[in-house]
């Protein structure tokens, strides 16, 4: 997408195949000369892709970047030149333990070794990934990023980092309490926006909330992307979440939209556009709050 740079290969001291990459790469003074060729996006990013050390190229904005956020977290290579212009060579060299859920995650077994391919974290190890810029020991040149080294780099603008999005396994425990309507809507918006929730979300709260994510994905991707997009769960549970708000002709109307074949899509989507929306979602959800805050 963002293309790569070239160039150096002669002047690396270490063959790349011949080191573990779960330790530091030997540190060189030679000044790289690098050259970068255009990806797809045809404008230059803020960090490169090194194909010849499998790591990254960073400009000065990242390189700065990384050293004041997380800069116990790489190891710089060497320094480069791409182009003319200054940029360093950037080992992530910082690998997380105990933070991966294995049960939850995808890893191919053969009879003397594992290769971990998609790991889930716990959710409870959340904070303490947060502020860093990590590998593990399973995986040797995935990197992710914690919440907050994401959010700085989003907010600085600064594009081309390749890194794997976090899957979570939720191994906390429900511990919200809803003092008021608003509050109780605002925990419905919260877990319909979620992909992972806590152990313990009472059930009526857990069929409010499919109600409102599948209405989100009706309005916002129509029923077809809706249907491929939910489980069989999310759209029995939200007929759950409707009848539970009182709401009947909504629960119909749920209940009506894997049934898109008969009669047609079109009229299928309209008829569930014309009984549901967030409004009444929202109203019916204040309502049940006052009759029974215990609920919640």
């Amino acid at each position: 997408m963002w293309g790569a740079v070239l160039g150096g290969e002669d002047l690396l001291p270490i063959e790349p195949t011949e080191h573990d990459w779960l330790t530091p790469y030997p540190p060189f003074g030679t000044r790289l000369p690098l050259r970068w060729e255009k990806g797809q996006r045809r404008s230059r990013p803020n960090v490169y892709w090194y194909p010849s050390l499998w790591h990254w190229v960073c400009d000065l904005s990242a390189f700065e970047l990384l050293r004041a956020a997380v800069p116990k977290d790489i190891h710089v290579i060497a320094q480069a030149d791409v182009d003319g212009e200054p940029a360093w060579v950037v080992q992530v060299v910082n690998r997380l333990d105990g933070v991966v859920d294995r049960a939850a995650s995808l890893i191919d077994r053969y009879s003397t070794y594992e290769i971990m391919q998609w790991p889930s974290f716990y959710r409870s190890a959340a904070e303490r990934m947060s502020d860093k810029l990590f590998g593990l020991p399973e995986m040797t040149f995935d990197v992710f990023l914690g919440e907050r080294v994401k959010a700085a780099f989003e907010a600085a603008g600064l594009t081309g980092l390749r890194y794997v999005t976090v899957d979570w396994t939720n191994d906390l425990s429900w511990t919200a309490t809803a003092r008021t309507a608003d509050e109780a809507w605002a925990v419905v918006q919260e877990l319909a926006s979620s992909t992972s929730w806590p152990r313990g979300v009472p059930v009526a709260l857990a069929h409010v909330a499919r109600l409102l994510r599948v209405d989100r994905s009706m309005r916002q991707h129509g029923l077809l992307l809706t249907l491929v997009r939910c489980e069989v769960d999310d759209v029995d549970g939200a007929a759950l979440g409707a009848d539970y708000l009182g709401l009947a002709d909504v629960a119909t109307a749920v209940r009506s939209l894997p049934q898109w074949t008969k009669p047609t899509l079109d009229d299928v989507e309209t008829a569930y556009l014309a009984a549901v929306g967030s409004d009444r979602i929202r109203e019916a959800c204040r309502r049940r709050f006052e009759d029974s805050p215990e609920d919640f």
